[in-house]
């Protein structure tokens, strides 16, 4: 039967469709043909590779992918419809598909986010030895992307005992995966294991390794790392050095960072608008404004557009290096652009002001935001009730407390740290404070313990 309909499929398309377009074949095949085309296909017998006749080679490759994708889709259909294992069982033994179309089935399953049923055919399928190492690959990455890393593992242990060997991917998935998952120690036994194996790492291996080593903050490991990946002949590429320069920028080390981003450019590796802003945040939160300014210069002259994030990181970095007037200028700047300042922006021009002691322009700023319909964050006020205190504006920094409460911001342990600590370090326990932890608590923010010995009892 598989035959005939092979042959009926070969003669029909060699008479009637090799001078027709695509669209009108897909026309043609979902009035009748697809059904025969997906069996032809699955079943390896002789016709569709004959397909390529009267100038119809073009096509062959287009039919062959199209009958993989029909097949299945609606082998994912049934399996999703399917109430438990058995009847999957039943529509795996009764199509029996082809490596490439079993394939195709996880693909689309895995798409669907319906992971359940992928594991239900993963599993029938391995009891009829139909997985290879492609399909447990792509098993492992379903599985990866939706957040189940044990069922991962387990399944990286199965294809061992199904004497199935791991390759680069598999290896490569994982180690991305556990790395993310702050495992550091899992992702270097896995590169150390792959190596013995005599698998090659190669240069997403090292990535993901640097990756899982910047995820916990050692950004030591995560340099030896990158010599390594040198000293075997491996190009470090933009994903490598982005996932360093944003590590050492979390660490503090702005000048590791530069260093990375000078060898970048020797390389010729070009950095995209995430990395000028990565590498801008990390000079500015250590005071370095000028070489901040440097850098921005830099992606002005090829070409990367900056965005609110660029000019805020600037004008974060002026404001740690006590030129408020520039960050107001920057401000500016951005919105002569056409750039719509955030929240953030608003809030490091806040710090701007008062920084300068511009009190009546901080709340005439404020003022503004709520005009223009910016919705003022928890952080926004932090930074005020921060700014303010550092400044000994206590009842400006109360009053930024009470009207966070008065709309409905929920204050968090940011908001504790910077009211009860700032007052501290003036010298004082500030008057206020029982009322400030009373209102904490109501929020479920319990006070720190070295803030005990404070007249804080309500």
């Amino acid at each position: 039967m598989a035959m005939r309909a092979a042959q009926r499929v070969h003669g029909v398309v060699s008479k009637r469709y090799c001078q027709m377009s695509m669209s009108s074949i897909l026309e043609h095949l979902s009035q009748g043909l697809k059904r025969e085309l997906g069996i032809a296909f699955h079943t390896r017998v002789p016709g569709v590779r004959g397909l390529a006749v009267g100038g119809c080679e073009d096509n062959t490759a287009q039919f062959a992918h199209l009958s993989t994708e029909m097949l299945g889709n609606k082998l994912a259909n049934e399996i999703q419809a399917a109430k438990n294992r058995e009847e999957i069982r039943e529509i795996l033994s009764a199509s029996r598909p082809s490596s490439k179309g079993f394939q195709e089935v996880l693909k689309i399953l895995g798409a669907k986010k319906s992971v359940e049923s992928c594991r239900g055919a993963f599993s029938v399928a391995a009891s009829l030895r139909i997985p290879g190492i492609a399909h447990y690959n792509t098993f492992i990455g379903i599985l990866v992307r939706h957040k189940n890393l044990k069922a991962a593992l387990d399944q990286f242990e199965c294809m061992q005992h199904a004497d199935i060997k791991p390759d680069v991917v598999t290896y490569n998935t994982l180690i991305s995966a556990v790395g993310k998952a702050r495992d550091w120690e899992t992702a270097m036994h896995g590169f150390q294991q792959m190596r013995k194996e005599g698998i090659e790492p190669n240069v997403i291996t090292y990535n993901s390794l640097i990756g899982a080593f910047a995820e916990v903050g050692m950004w030591e490991k995560a340099l030896i790392a990158l010599d390594k990946m040198r000293s075997a002949a491996l190009e470090p590429n933009i994903v490598t050095y982005s996932t360093l320069i944003s590590a050492l920028e979390k660490s503090g080390q702005w000048e590791r960072a530069l260093k990375i981003w000078e060898d970048m450019h020797k390389d010729g590796v070009h950095p995209n608008a995430a990395m000028f802003n990565t590498m801008i945040t990390a000079l500015g939160k250590n005071r370095q404004w000028e070489k901040a300014l440097e850098i921005v210069r830099q992606m002005q002259t090829v070409g990367v557009q900056a965005d609110v994030f660029t000019y805020t990181s600037l004008m974060s970095a002026y404001v740690k290096g006590d030129e408020w007037e520039r960050a107001v200028k920057t401000f500016r700047e951005m919105c002569e652009a056409g750039i719509q300042p955030d929240a953030f922006a608003y809030s490091t021009l806040v710090r701007a002001f008062a920084k300068g002691k511009q009190w009546e322009l901080v709340d005439e700023i404020c003022t503004e935001m709520k005009s223009s319909g910016i919705q003022l964050t928890n952080r926004t006020y932090n930074a005020l009730i921060s700014t303010f205190a550092k400044s000994e504006q206590w009842e400006r920094a109360a009053d930024a407390f009470r009207t966070m409460q008065a709309e409905g911001i929920k204050p968090d342990k940011i908001t504790r740290d910077t009211l009860i600590d700032t007052f501290e370090k003036a010298g004082r326990v500030w008057d206020g404070a029982p009322y400030v932890m009373r209102e904490l608590r109501r929020a479920g923010i319990q006070p720190a313990r070295r803030y005990g010995h404070a007249n804080t009892h309500v």
